[in-house]
């Protein structure tokens, strides 16, 4: 077999011109194909003759015979004779063979990274067309779901997708040609297309509080089916905090204020398509713990003293926390899920600077504003010490003087209002 310059394969079939069985050969269509004469008599013409269907004296006189781009019509049985011009009563009758040119058959083979043979959205698959006798030359046609026209159409074999999308789905057939002649289509090789339809869920839901765990889960559905070797991807305002091949779950223990953001995840298969989810956002606020006391301003011993913490979340209160009291950084009440520290009769002990703390679920604590507490004795307003006690001595005497004035004064009216109604009793009567 030769292949000159241009590529052609040559079929080369040789035929002795001793008597010999009958040769079988075959060829494709499309295929150049030589037909050798070999004689044990060097020199004379050679005549070339096809006996089935019948067609003397072949356009050649040398030892070979050539088929250019062979068809099945070109089948049949063939004969070639020497003649030895310089000996003319020397002549064979050679032997022949016997040619078939087939038909190429096409088959289509899927090249793609999935064990399981899945085909998903954005995957890279490519799909190799094997023509028999791997013809040079020869053009390959991609046809989709029977199309009479060509899908794609190129020199080499293999057809590349380098990002499958759900409407190139469908069946597909290939064949190859070169000018007019055409190999068999290969059989149909459905490609199923499924959508990475992506989802993500977070739990608890926005807003969060610091300290909170917050639990992110992607998931996805692809027409029903199930891999097992996806990759899931995490992202938090598109960089990747997380990347797996075992773990569709993304878990923050203790969230903070820095993990505020857009979430998002994705989902590669191994045929590289990647699906995103929908973004998440996630908001966590600052927890703030407020100590107030009550009464405000001057706290007098005896008073009724009230320490009140609190917890604020953006605004709002929070409960279910464990709450404690600090006096000068010891503790005056302990795990209390109470938020109010009360002192009945506060005496000048308990002066000192108080703080709250707030024990979140996840164990963390939360301390308040600093609230400096002095306890006053109480005054008696007045004159000072000395001038009250003269003052005092004064004003008793002067006091008792008034007291037995009065009296005495009572008694000199009593007496003269006496003195007078006798006086009336013993005078005579007027004439």
């Amino acid at each position: 077999m030769a292949r000159p310059l241009d590529l052609i394969i040559w079929f080369t079939v040789v035929i002795f011109s001793e008597e010999s069985s009958q040769n079988q050969e075959s060829a494709y269509i499309g295929d150049n194909v030589t037909l050798d004469c070999l004689s044990a008599i060097s020199g004379g013409k050679f005549k070339w003759h096809k006996l089935s269907p019948k067609v003397e004296n072949l356009n050649s006189t040398g030892s070979t015979y050539t088929i250019q781009s062979a068809t099945p019509s070109d089948s049949g049985t063939y004969k070639c004779e020497t003649d030895k011009s310089a000996l003319p009563h020397i002549s064979h009758s050679g032997t022949t063979v016997t040619l078939t040119v087939q038909e190429r058959t096409a088959r289509l083979e899927v090249i793609t990274r999935h064990t399981g043979g899945w085909i998903f959205e954005g995957d890279q698959i490519s799909m190799t067309c094997h023509v028999d006798g791997d013809p040079v030359g020869w053009t390959y046609e991609l046809h989709m779901s029977w199309g009479v026209t060509p899908y794609m159409s190129q020199m080499e074999r293999t057809f590349t997708f380098n990002s499958v999308t759900l409407s190139q789905g469908g069946n597909y057939t290939c064949r190859a040609r070169k000018g007019d002649l055409y190999s068999n289509f290969s059989k149909p090789v459905p490609i199923r297309v499924s959508a990475l339809a992506v989802t993500l869920t977070a739990s608890p839901k926005s807003p969060m509080k610091e300290s909170d765990s917050l639990q992110l889960v992607c998931t996805w559905r692809g027409n029903g089916r199930s891999s097992s070797n996806l990759t899931y991807s995490f992202l938090r305002n598109n960089m990747t905090v997380k990347k797996s091949s075992s773990s569709s779950v993304f878990s923050i223990k203790e969230i903070e204020k820095s993990h505020t953001g857009n979430y998002t995840c994705a989902v590669e298969s191994p045929g590289g398509g990647k699906a995103y989810s929908d973004d998440i956002e996630i908001e966590v606020q600052a927890l703030t713990v407020t100590l107030t006391v009550a009464p405000g301003g001057s706290v007098m011993e005896g008073d009724f003293l009230i320490l009140n913490c609190t917890l604020w979340v953006n605004g709002s209160s929070s409960s279910k926390l464990n709450f404690s009291f600090w006096r000068d950084c010891m503790s005056v009440k302990n795990d209390s899920d109470f938020p109010v520290f009360s002192i009945q009769e506060i005496n000048k002990s308990h002066s000192g600077n108080y703080t709250c703390a707030v024990e979140l679920p996840g164990g963390d604590r939360t301390y308040s504003n600093t609230v400096n507490v002095q306890i006053q004795a109480p005054q008696v307003t007045g004159i000072p010490g000395g001038a009250g006690l003269c003052l005092l001595l004064l004003i008793i005497p002067l006091l008792l003087l008034l007291c037995a004035y009065h009296r005495i004064r009572g008694l000199l009216r009593a007496l003269w209002r006496r003195r007078r109604s006798l006086r009336k009793c013993h005078m005579p009567p007027e004439t």
